[in-house]
């Protein structure tokens, strides 16, 4: 049970947010009149920066015996929020703990829990012609055996994105999914820095790996968390998706310990492209 207030809230548990915000719509409803001012910015989601209009000390009161002090950044938003993200949860020894849908916070030397929920999110309305489009892309996912049917209580609605050519790209709006999962510290390469090493090199060649992500199987107790949704059909992932926001460090990682022995000689990766 959370409660702010006295009056019980919910809230969304994001370790990739670096900061903790709640709408000012639900700032209001709870009656919290105790504002300072803030010159803090950050980037969302979709990639837009927004500011901050203001930010609160709020009390954070879980199972009627654990009081928490934070604060949280103020944003001017629609819908009544409240991110809880990694500039509260990395100061607490938190643990998101998927089997038992709880996220675990030792405070003063006591566990406490906090029950979360699956992420489920209905399907998005398609044109006819988009429809088609899905339907021949999970044809040949099914054929190629990169996903299966689902019985997942996991949901996360398919989007396509438009290309130049005016076709689509297939993917999964996994953006609930993220806010729950755990960040992954694995670093990525700096392009400028990668350049440098080769300065006054004449000749490359470039190898860009075929849907590289595709090419990793996901652990089997983690497949249900990649459901989507499409014409009332339920399918998962085998391999591991595009748009997880872990996935990027997966595949690095994993790159690196495969050609460990020639990077730095005569091999460069990131990501995908080999050269």
């Amino acid at each position: 049970m959370l409660r702010i207030n006295g009056k019980e809230v919910r809230i969304i548990i994001d370790s990739g947010a670096a900061v903790s915000v709640i709408s000012n719509n639900l700032r209001k409803k709870l009656g919290i009149d105790d504002i300072r001012p803030s010159r803090s910015s950050f980037t969302i989601a979709n990639g837009t920066k927004v500011a901050s209009i203001e930010k609160i000390k709020i009390m954070l009161e879980i199972n009627d015996n654990i009081k928490i002090p934070v604060v949280i950044e103020v944003m001017d938003k629609d819908r009544e929020e409240l991110i809880l993200g990694n500039d509260i949860l990395g100061k607490k020894d938190s643990v998101i703990d998927f089997e038992n849908k709880e996220v675990r916070i030792i405070e003063q030397e006591e566990v406490v829990s906090i029950p979360i929920e699956y992420t489920r999110k209905k399907r998005y309305k398609e044109t006819k012609k988009k429809g088609e489009f899905i339907k021949k892309e999970i044809e040949q996912l099914l054929k190629m055996g990169k996903i299966r049917k689902s019985w997942s209580p996991w949901v996360s609605p398919v989007t396509l994105a438009g290309k130049k050519s005016g076709s689509y790209r297939f993917c999964i709006n996994y953006r609930k999914l993220n806010a729950i999962t755990k960040n992954n510290a694995y670093p990525l390469p700096r392009i400028d820095e990668l350049l440098e090493k080769y300065e006054g090199a004449r000749w490359f060649t470039s190898l860009d790996l075929a849907v590289g992500y595709h090419q990793i199987e996901i652990a089997e107790e983690d497949k249900e968390k990649t459901a989507f949704i499409c014409s009332q059909e339920l399918f998962e992932y085998n391999v591991i998706p595009f748009g997880l926001k872990t996935t990027p460090a997966i595949f690095q990682r994993l790159m690196d310990v495969i050609l460990n022995d020639y990077i730095g000689k005569f091999v460069t990766i990131y990501l995908d492209d080999t050269v």
